[in-house]
């Protein structure tokens, strides 16, 4: 179990009486902390995982200069190829050494693409984060037939039913980082979320796509060369690469 048993209570003591009248008080009251325990616990290994694997600043330093350094031995290559007479007895080594750093290119483009998807989790934008407080309100939803609202006090920060629940099931996992005034955005933003229409099919397939667009290390279309024939030396294959 994820959730002890102090913050057991200070669940269901945020969760007004009214909500538990009706029906099996009891069987409600188990179904609402098997269903935050198995949320928060999730949460929880995520969490663990996420930290053991995040990348570090200097491994994506590493790969971003191994992609520029092949992108200058790339240059120098087919220079030397352009220089006649090319007098060396492997008239393609040019050829095999630009295939090589091309594989080396994709390589490092793929890599960099997975060390950006962790930028999301830069500040205060973390998906799982916002993933816990969505489980989390559907369970006051769903479960206890709550509404997505607050109040505010005198001071201007949010108060409410709400508010208490949701701080009471995040508090122990969250620590220091529980929100406090930010918790009305948590809560708008998820009312926003549900009433947002459901894209279709065809406009998820029209976004433009937000992938790394791959540098082209020959300043033409960026296509592997694995179609030139490599006898032909003033052949260009559809990559850009001159083979």
């Amino acid at each position: 179990m994820y959730i002890s048993a102090e913050q057991s209570r200070d669940i269901l003591a945020a969760i007004p009486s009214r909500m538990m009248a009706k029906g099996d008080r009891a069987g409600l009251e188990r179904i609402v902390l098997t269903k935050l325990d198995k949320i928060i616990g999730t949460y929880h290994d995520v969490l663990s995982t996420r930290r053991e694997h995040y990348p570090s600043a200097q491994e994506r330093k590493r790969w971003r200069r191994i992609d520029k350094l092949t992108e200058q031995l790339a240059q120098e290559m087919r220079k030397l190829r352009r220089e006649p007479p090319w007098s060396d007895p492997d008239s393609l080594l040019p050829n095999r050494v630009l295939a090589v750093l091309w594989d080396v290119h994709r390589r490092a483009q793929v890599r960099l693409e997975w060390l950006d998807t962790f930028r999301a989790f830069r500040g205060t934008q973390d998906p799982y984060r916002q993933s816990l407080y969505s489980r989390v309100l559907r369970v006051w939803t769903e479960d206890l037939n709550g509404q997505l609202q607050y109040s505010r006090n005198r001071q201007g920060k949010p108060t409410g039913p709400l508010v208490r629940f949701l701080t009471a099931c995040v508090e122990p996992i969250l620590d220091q980082e529980t929100p406090r005034a930010g918790v009305a955005d948590i809560i708008e933003r998820e009312r926003n979320r549900r009433s947002a229409p459901t894209p279709t099919r065809g406009s998820i397939t029209g976004c433009a796509s937000t992938r790394r667009s791959t540098p082209r290390l020959s300043g033409r279309s960026a296509s592997p060369p694995g179609s030139a024939r490599p006898e032909s030396r003033s052949r260009r294959s559809s990559s850009g690469f001159e083979t």
